[in-house]
């Protein structure tokens, strides 16, 4: 008999891509709940505010999940236009979420690279004392906390970029690429911010497998790979025969953000592989993957 996993966060990047991925596991039954966005394929799907501790409660009392993945976040720039939101969703609601659940059921959290200042110089590893500078990775970090001190049999994955195509809503970095290098239209990406991205399909396979796993604790859930935007930009405008001075490379120093920017959130990922048992993909290959496929696709329709 399969057991069940309460995913909240179910119409997000990364929730959306587990949905997806869910009938390759069987051995699961995934009860997703959305909050303010539920895709069409999902309109009976559970509706849950996490700002509320009675609906956290009430969702949890009826699922009896074995597991619950917590995948809820909000966009970077809305936690430091409303930071009271991002603290009613990213530390109360993860707060009240962890005080509902039984003893025995596993929580699988989303926390962030984000949680340091990226001023350290090399990877950051589990034990670093995170030193964050924006709202959202102050958030995601006192979540990571009061998850910690409630509720002991959790895993708190820091994750780093994640890299893939748009799930339920055109979203993500490669998505933005791809529309851009279509109407050849320049856009402008950083040369010296740096960080350790994981493909998204790496992340889902984690969370299924730790899922399963007794390890509790932290883990630096990043790539191999330590890359720039210029790079990944280069990487898949090359693989869609798109030329690449459609790039314009700008330092960070020359950039004016509403939000804080941190030069470099690469993390040591030794122990995340390990605890997950996985093979990570090649980042520049999937990259370029992504690329030649639109290339054909591209090709087909002008045949």
């Amino acid at each position: 008999m399969s057991r069940r996993i309460l995913l909240f966060g179910a119409g997000g990047f990364l929730g959306g891509h587990l949905l997806r991925a869910a009938p390759n596991h069987p051995e699961w039954t995934i009860i997703p709940c959305f909050h303010s966005f539920r895709p069409p394929e999902f309109q009976d799907a559970l509706c849950v505010d996490l700002t509320s501790s009675v609906a956290i409660h009430e969702v949890v009392q009826t699922a009896s999940p074995e597991v619950v993945v917590n995948l809820t976040c909000l966009p970077v720039s809305t936690c430091e236009k409303a930071p009271a939101l991002a603290q009613a969703l990213q530390v109360e609601g993860t707060a009240a979420l962890a005080g509902f659940v039984q003893p025995d059921c596993r929580i699988v959290h989303l926390s962030t690279d984000m949680v340091f200042s990226g001023n350290k110089g090399t990877p950051y590893g589990p034990t670093d004392k995170p030193d964050p500078v924006s709202v959202y990775g102050r958030t995601k970090w006192e979540g990571e906390q009061r998850l910690a001190s409630v509720h002991k049999n959790s895993v708190i994955l820091r994750s780093a970029l994640q890299i893939g195509p748009a799930s339920f809503r055109p979203a993500g970095f490669l998505q933005w690429i791809l529309e851009n290098g279509e109407a050849d239209r320049p856009m402008t990406l950083f040369s010296d911010q740096w960080r350790t991205p994981i493909v998204v399909g790496d992340m889902v396979e984690a969370i299924f497998r730790l899922a399963d796993s007794d390890y509790c604790g932290i883990l630096p859930a990043g790539g191999d790979t330590a890359v720039n935007r210029v790079m990944m930009g280069a990487w898949l405008l090359s693989s869609m025969g798109k030329p690449l001075d459609l790039i314009r490379s700008t330092l960070l120093s020359d950039f004016r953000s509403e939000v804080p920017l941190q030069r470099d959130l690469c993390m040591d990922n030794t122990l995340f592989k390990e605890k997950s048992g996985l093979s990570l993909m090649d980042l520049k290959n999937y990259i370029e993957s992504v690329g030649l496929a639109w290339r054909k696709r591209h090709e087909n329709q002008n045949d």
